[in-house]
This record gives C-alpha cells, structure tokens and sequence, in this order.
C-alpha cells in the first residue's frame, strides 16, 4: 500500500512496541531503520535510508547496525523517559480547561504516503504527547 498513514496516541512501552511494528511491518519486505533524526517539530523520527534528509528533520545519526521495530521501541522508550512536560520535545495540549489528570505519552506517526515531511526515507516518527484523564 502506498498511501499508508499511521497515527496512534498512547502509553506504556509494549503500545509503544505494537505501534512501531504496525510501520516496520507495513512494508512487504524485512525494513530495518539505519539512523535517525531528532528535532522539535518531527521529534524522533527513524529512517530506513540515508538519502536527501531535509535539515529541518535534525542532524542525520546513522545506527551502529540495521535495527528492527523492537530495537527502535527500546530507544524511543528510553528516550522519551528523559523528557517531561517542559521539555522542548513536548507537544502539550492547548485545552482551556480540564478536569483530571496528566500523565506522560506518546505518539507515532506517519505522514501521507507513509513519510515523514514529505521525506521517503524517513518511515515512522515518534513524539511525546501528554495522555490525559478525566475523572
């Protein structure tokens, strides 16, 4: 399929897993991740190529070896732990009121046609987002 898009809001580290198979797997053949940008806009986005990365989308960062969707997980997992609400990687909800809770999340995404900024090498992205509870 070529106009794949994916978008998932959620929590905990094996959703976390889940979602980042669904974009590894999408792809009818063994896709592996060979480095990854980091920005405030894209936030942590993997790339199955190194080819034309747009500047915008962070300084490219090969990986040391092809990693899978369970690799990938493990990073954006630990990486998201270092941030909170004030980090600058944090996308807040702009809500004028709520009443309930806040606790870390994420997001993955794609895209249309399954890239990231119009990037085709760039195949999943990964931001903090905050899971909101109401009472």
């Amino acid at each position: 399929m070529d106009n794949f898009k994916l978008d998932v809001q959620s929590e905990g580290e094996d959703q976390l897993y889940q979602a980042l198979r669904i974009a590894f797997d999408r792809l009818h053949y063994d896709v592996k991740a060979v480095g990854y940008t980091l920005s405030e806009e894209y936030g942590l986005v993997f790339h199955k190529y190194h080819y034309n990365v747009p500047e915008k989308m962070g300084t490219w960062n090969e990986l040391p070896f092809k990693a899978d969707a369970k690799f990938c997980a493990i990073m954006a997992w630990n990486w998201l732990q270092t941030l909170s609400q004030d980090d600058k990687f944090a996308k807040l909800p702009r809500t004028q009121s709520f009443d309930g809770s806040t606790a870390p999340g994420w997001r993955v995404y794609t895209d249309d046609w399954g890239q990231i900024n119009g990037c085709p090498s760039a195949f999943v992205g990964v931001l903090y987002k905050i899971a909101l509870y109401g009472k």
